[in-house]
């Protein structure tokens, strides 16, 4: 009896660890809502609880975070969460088969390492990387704890997903580190003000731009720049300021002059931006650069005119290119601006706008009079003009259609251009191609049929709304994502194998796949998938048509229900019974160490309830009934009913009589807990026949299933509410 409490003890202080390390996973979950942990909670956390088999149980496949039991000795996984099978792609059987050392990547060297690391730096939990069914490598952080289960000592693991958080942190590092290089490298000078107290930062690269050290100019404040900057700048400088306070200008930009130590003038680069407000927009902190630009700006007064006249003109540009003044006479072309007006440069220079031979046409066909020309538009504004599109045809010949781009040119101190150059990029075959592209997209978009569209590596880069009507995904939820997110889990790895075998050598591929919407409803798809190669029979995407067949599959179904499965309960009938036992029986033999048991239930007291309160009631208490014995068998077990009140339980186990009697004695507890149905507080409980198989000799399964009902009916006769194995006195 001291061992027995001292169990129970252990076991409860393990469950209450338990709670504590997973009590934050269900705050602001549904976890929480949940009447069943609720429930589990409140028995654990009362001082006089005495720990359940299925409290863990619940715990561990309650939780949302991945959870596994491991046998500390092999490394075996001994039992897996349905967090922990999502996680890591496996199903709860697969990962039970595996051992930890399967996921972990380290080695044992490594693992070591890590653990005495953890213990030098007082950490209770381990950082290892972890590889996924995928083969994706996911960094994460377990923390682990010894517990007992049914006397079995175990390893109780928990594990974070860090790989996230871990990603981050190095970007945000290496972006800081190239920031730090960025301006070593161009020697900026930075500033950071607070308006408030009119305060100014500034790093040594802004003082040895000057000539000064840090301390030989601080406090550094507005007044101190007003002090430093050229008259003519300061103006512009300030106006520019304030259009940006206002809201008028995104950001801070100009070119100004401020004073050296030494007497002369620096071309400073100032950039800038507000980057905080008080909560009524008023700016509270701006920020920026200045970039000593005085050797570019001395270049620029001496070479502007020739250096953007012939850099422009270069005829290695893939774009045509031509200067104008503001007469609109050409002054300079390159050959690709000949080649587009099929005219020779002598041809060219001297013309004018006016009296060009081509017809000029806006992008909707209609034609564009000079003064809309962008060139005109840019000399007239001083303004770029960026990404017009316009045509130009020469008597019947076909149009030819232009992206046009335009620049202004000032002379220094000018404020009115004198001349602009305009670049001219053929895209006459690009709008064939994207009216192309519109046909085959009103083709996808009228299309009754799901259609997707991957590249060669899978990701998704097309849907029509046929898809997105079928599957409940928008077209941006998916786009760019692996279509295994539709995967619902019913195919295996031989389907996959044999339908990309088809798809690479055949280059296509057609069936009936069960697949998984948005909503998690299940549904059956007819496909048909083809490879769409390039000139050398190169995958470039593949494209799938879809249709549900969701209802067919349905009507298919429910066919099969009617025949194979008990229309109140759901579980299989005794034709299904008698389908599937003699398939296990086929299995067990006696030199190994797998058993059945078949067990006869029958409820005890139902017909009272079913004469006193009616067949509706009866029936729901029989519902819930048959729910309590699914959850309380295990997923291998198989129960079906086979009458009013009688159920057949198919136990797969090892011979191991203590465990078979704790299931058992399990079942008869969750039997003959109360059922409140309708205000009703109904109880019924359970008499229980137990066969074995193989036995000595053959024995057929109407044989195994008449012994357990013989052994049940003795039960009856001597009290009911028990169980008896063939041979054995009743339980």
């Amino acid at each position: 009896m001291n061992q027995e409490s001292e169990q129970r003890q252990q076991l409860r202080q393990q469950l209450n660890l338990i709670v504590r390390q997973l009590h934050e996973l269900s705050v602001g979950s549904d976890l929480a809502a949940d009447p069943d942990w609720r429930l589990l909670v409140a028995e654990l956390q009362h001082p006089g609880h005495q720990p359940a088999d299925h409290s863990y149980q619940i715990f561990f496949e309650k939780a949302k975070t991945p959870q596994l039991l491991i046998e500390p000795q092999s490394g075996g996984i001994v039992q897996a969460n349905p967090a922990a099978a999502l996680f890591y792609g496996y199903s709860q059987q697969q990962l039970q088969a595996m051992k930890i050392t399967e996921i972990n990547c380290l080695t044992p060297q490594q693992i070591h390492l890590e653990m005495n690391k953890a213990v030098a730096e007082q950490r209770c939990y381990f950082q290892f990387p972890h590889r996924l069914a995928n083969g994706d490598i996911r960094q994460v952080e377990v923390h682990c704890g010894p517990v007992i289960i049914d006397g079995q000592p175990l390893l109780y693991s928990i594990i974070y997903d860090l790989t996230e958080r871990l990603t981050t942190e190095a970007q945000l590092r290496a972006k800081r580190q190239r920031l730090q290089n960025i301006l070593s490298g161009t020697q900026a000078g930075t500033w950071e003000w607070c308006l408030a107290s009119d305060e100014i930062l500034i790093n040594a690269y802004w003082a040895q731009m000057l000539g000064y050290e840090n301390h030989e100019l601080e406090p550094v404040t507005r007044q101190t720049l007003q002090r430093l900057m050229h008259p003519e700048d300061w103006l512009h400088a300030d106006a520019t300021l304030q259009a940006h306070i206002a809201g008028r200008l995104p950001n801070v930009e100009c070119e100004l002059r401020l004073l050296h130590r030494l007497g002369h003038w620096v071309w400073v680069l100032c950039r800038g931006q507000i980057m905080t407000r008080d909560r009524d927009g008023a700016p509270l902190q701006m920020a920026g650069t200045h970039l000593d630009i005085s050797a570019r700006k001395m270049a620029e007064l001496a070479l502007r005119d020739s250096e953007l006249r012939y850099r422009a003109l270069h005829d290695s540009l893939p774009v045509g290119c031509v200067m104008l003044d503001q007469g609109r006479s050409i002054l300079a072309v390159n050959q690709e601006a000949c080649r587009i007006f099929g005219l020779s440069p002598e041809a060219f220079i001297g013309s004018t706008l006016s009296g060009a031979s081509w017809q000029r046409l806006q992008e909707d066909g209609r034609p564009l009079s000079l003064d809309e020309h962008p060139v005109c538009r840019c000399l007239a504004s001083g303004h770029p003009i960026r990404d017009a599109i316009m045509g130009v045809r020469r008597g019947q010949e076909a149009i030819i259609w232009l992206r046009v781009n335009c620049q202004p040119l000032f002379h220094p101190d000018d404020l009115r251009p004198y001349a602009a150059i305009s670049t001219l990029q053929d895209i006459t075959a690009q709008r064939r191609d994207e009216e192309a592209l519109r046909l085959a997209a009103s083709v996808l978009t009228a299309a009754r049929e799901a259609i997707l569209i991957t590249n060669a590596e899978g990701r998704i880069v097309q849907v029509n709304q046929a898809f997105c009507d079928m599957t409940g995904y928008t077209a941006d939820e998916v786009l760019g994502r692996n279509p295994k997110l539709l995967q619902s889990g019913y195919q295996d790895a031989e389907f996959y194998r044999s339908f990309w075998h088809s798809l690479h050598t055949q280059g296509h591929w057609s069936g009936e796949m069960w697949n998984r919407r948005k909503n998690g409803e299940i549904f059956a798809e007819q496909l048909t998938i083809s490879a769409v190669t390039d000139e050398h029979g190169t995958p470039r995407h593949y494209v799938c048509l879809a249709s549900d067949i969701s209802d067919k599959k349905q009507y298919q179904r429910q066919l099969e229900q009617q025949a194979h499965h008990d229309l109140l309960t759901g579980l299989p009938n005794r034709k299904l019974l008698f389908d599937k036992l003699p398939e296990l029986m086929a299995h067990c033999y006696p030199e190994t160490s797998q058993r059945l048991v078949v067990a006869y239930i029958d409820l005890d007291g139902f017909k009272q309830v079913n004469d006193a309160h009616g067949h509706g009631i009866g029936d729901q208490l029989l519902i819930a009934i048959t729910r309590r014995m699914r959850m309380t068998l295990r997923e291998q077990d198989l129960i079906a009913r086979i009458g009013g009140d009688e159920f057949i339980g198919v136990i797969h186990g090892s011979g191991n009589r203590q465990d078979l009697v704790r299931l058992i004695k399990r079942l008869l507890r969750v039997i003959a807990r109360p059922v409140v149905i309708a205000d009703l507080r109904l109880r019924v409980s359970a008499s229980i026949g137990l066969a074995t198989y193989p036995q000595t000799g053959s024995v057929s399964c109407e044989r195994l299933i008449q012994q357990a009902d013989e052994a049940m009916y003795r039960v009856k006769q001597q009290g009911k509410n028990g169980y008896l194995l063939v041979d054995d006195e009743i339980g």
